[in-house]
């Protein structure tokens, strides 16, 4: 697995969605986030979503994993925070830029 694009969407019960990407291809390490990400569509969870709590999306490469907030649990949970610190980090560093 080459580069891949990373895309998280977090779906919160009110409809609210939040959505961050990584594109592998403008990382120093992009073969960490390929073998993260082929260990994550390895081991995909049954689709169980529990009332109340948010549910993810994820996908990359084509290859999509949807997962309740509780059954995110090993190289899933890893992979799909990851994603998340990294674009929020992003976002912070261009806002005190003054990007939108």
């Amino acid at each position: 697995m080459g580069w891949v694009r990373v895309v998280v969407t977090r779906i919160w019960t009110d409809g609210t969605m939040y959505r961050r990407m990584v594109d592998t291809a403008q990382q120093s390490d992009p073969w960490k986030w390929a073998d993260l990400t082929a260990r994550a569509l390895a081991a995909q969870p049954p689709y169980r979503p529990v009332p109340g709590t948010a549910v993810y999306h994820v996908c990359a490469d084509g290859c999509t994993v949807q997962a309740g907030e509780y059954d995110l649990h090993g190289p899933l949970r890893i992979w799909s925070r990851s994603c998340w610190r990294w674009a929020a980090n992003r976002v912070t560093i261009m806002k005190s830029w003054g990007q939108p």
